[in-house]
């Protein structure tokens, strides 16, 4: 469990399967980031990111966000990429945006993926208009690294993709 002064982020478990759900089905969630997943894949996306072994922190790729009285929040965690890289990503119930819960939780997060799994570079990507996602990464210290026009096609519309990048060695 990693404790920040407003949240609780342990991790993703069976139990948060509604949560996930919810989180990739609601529109002002996914507008920016990602057409709805149908519900075959989304088990799919939802169980491979359940792979926490008990006492094995290198294995946590997806944590649960949660505020300091139990309710959830959202999620957010890491996709490995070579060596020491990790892509990193979030998802928050709308009542949780705008409340400075993404900044505190990424912090933390790449906190823990240096201490307990020696990441050395963060990288992420977000689609045009994502202006809030794109904050986040700025406050936590992401640099832009390039956009790629038109790279990215959400409701049936095509968005360029921002690319950031954070070393932390």
């Amino acid at each position: 469990m990693i404790q920040t002064p407003n949240l609780l982020l342990r991790p993703l478990k069976e139990s948060d399967w509604l949560l996930f759900s919810q989180l990739h089905n609601d529109a002002k969630v996914i507008e920016k980031c990602f057409d709805p997943i149908e519900n075959d894949a989304l088990e799919a996306k939802f169980q491979a990111r359940l792979t926490f072994v008990e006492g094995q922190l290198d294995t946590v790729k997806c944590l649960c966000i949660l505020d300091k009285q139990g309710h959830r929040l959202g999620i957010g965690g890491f996709t490995l990429h070579e060596g020491k890289e990790r892509e990193v990503g979030y998802l928050f119930l709308p009542s949780a945006q705008g409340k400075g819960y993404a900044t505190e939780a990424l912090n933390a997060s790449i906190e823990f993926a240096v201490q307990h799994q020696g990441a050395e570079r963060f990288i992420a990507v977000v689609s045009e208009g994502n202006t809030a996602s794109m904050r986040v990464l700025e406050k936590c210290g992401f640099k832009l690294d390039r956009v790629v026009p038109n790279a990215f096609e959400i409701g049936g519309k095509k968005y360029d993709d921002y690319h950031f990048s954070l070393r932390v060695t």
